[in-house]
Order: structure tokens, then sequence, then C-alpha cells
């Protein structure tokens, strides 16, 4: 599992797996990790059935607790899970710039939109939804901005 990050990486994994890791056995228990997310009074901080329920989901020996494998392995999964995603995005954006211009326009933003059988967008609405994701305000959306769009609430 090491071998699947850089020696960097492993450092700073370590030092989160440390900062959890409040007594220093190796292993991180739940009531270690709602401690952890109290001291960094994080006002989305997961309830604690809920970092159970994902305590259960990352301790593949079912020991109760999470050690350093464990972690790297939850990690591992999570960036795959990631860059999964961000491939999708990129595919899906790439199929739509027809032009391959780098960015969509208003008129194939809302082929999109017809295409998902979202008939009903006027072209101000489709023009709403270009302003509200151009954040760099040149009439446009590029790769990133399609991207934020697309994944902020």
């Amino acid at each position: 599992m090491a071998d699947d990050f850089t020696k960097e990486q492993l450092a700073e994994f370590r030092e989160a797996f440390n900062m959890f890791d409040k007594d220093g056995s190796g292993n991180i228990t739940i009531e270690e990790m709602v401690t952890v997310m109290r001291e960094l009074e994080l006002d989305n901080s997961p309830s604690e059935e809920k970092l159970t329920a994902e305590l259960h989901a990352m301790d593949t020996n079912k020991d109760g607790t999470i050690d350093f494998d464990e972690f790297l392995a939850t990690i591992k999964k999570t960036t795959e899970t990631t860059e999964t995603r961000e491939q999708e995005l990129r595919d899906c954006f790439k199929l739509f710039d027809k032009d391959d211009k780098g960015y969509l326009t208003l008129k194939e933003l809302k082929h999109i939109l017809q295409d998902l059988g979202k008939n009903s967008f006027t072209d101000e609405e489709v023009n709403e939804l270009i302003k509200e994701g151009d954040v760099n305000e040149d009439g446009h959306l590029d790769y990133d901005e399609f991207v934020k769009l697309l994944t902020t609430p």
C-alpha cells in the first residue's frame, strides 16, 4: 500500500494520522475521531453516528480501530474515486466542446441541456447559468468553470 504514494505524501498522511491518534497507540478509535473533529471546531463535522459508520467502513480487519494501512487504503480509494470522477467530467466536457476550443458557448450549453431533456430552458436561463459559472467573465465556460458549476451544490 505504501508503494502507491510518494515519501512526501506518506509523511503528510502519517502526520494527519497522528493528529487523530491521540494516545499514540498506532490506531484511531471513534472517540479519537470525535475529539479531533471537536477540537477543529468544524461547523460541518459529521455526527458521532456518521463517524462510526465511516470508521466501520475503513476498518477492514474489524478490530474496531483504524491502523495506518487501513487509513492509507481509504485515502487510495478516495483518490481513485476522485480521479475517476474528474476523468468522467473531462470526457463529458470534451464531448460537448465540439469545436475543441477549450470552452463551452451559450449555444453548446443549450445543446447539452436539450440533450439531457431540459428543453424548457430559455436562452436567458442558459445565459444566467453561464454567468453564474463564468468566474473570469469571458462569456463562456472553460473546463474548470464547467466542473465547478456541476459540482457546487
